[in-house]
């Protein structure tokens, strides 16, 4: 794949990325929090897939945070508080959308995801999401289109 095959899959990350927040957005204020983590986390995931593609890495999975450490490394300041909400991040991939079990107590993501959680969970991933898209417009100068 040449480099204009990189940002194009990039720009398309991006612009799915987008999508996912504000869907993020708009279903929290509709009240359906697990469903706002669930898309909170995949904007923050494809954004950073973005950057990924642009360092020819192609991960396919939603544990991404360790790939992102190493590329976006020399690039940021804070990047350790950046990479700790990508993998808080990472762990509700799965728990926003079934019902899952802590010692012997079943739980459901109906439950387990108040309005309060969910409303700091999506702060997290817009910051995230804000952070990541200036490295990817300013450093790998990729912009929506």
């Amino acid at each position: 794949m040449d480099t204009r095959g990189f940002k194009d899959l990039a720009r398309e990350y991006y612009k799915t990325a987008l999508s996912n927040l504000n869907a993020a957005r708009e279903l929290f204020k509709s009240g359906y929090y697990p469903e706002a983590v669930f898309f909170a986390q995949q904007a923050v995931e494809k954004i950073a897939k973005a950057i990924l593609v642009l360092s020819g890495q192609n991960v396919t999975g939603h544990s991404i945070s360790g790939w992102l450490a190493m590329e976006i490394a020399d690039k940021l300041e804070n990047v350790k508080a950046l990479i700790s909400i990508v993998s808080e991040l990472e762990n509700y991939v799965t728990k926003a959308r079934y019902p899952f079990r802590v010692r012997d107590h079943l739980i459901s993501p109906i439950t387990f995801f108040t309005r309060e959680r969910t409303e700091k969970i999506i702060k997290k991933a817009e910051f995230a999401f804000t952070t990541l898209e200036q490295l990817l417009t300013t450093v790998y100068l990729i912009k929506e289109e």
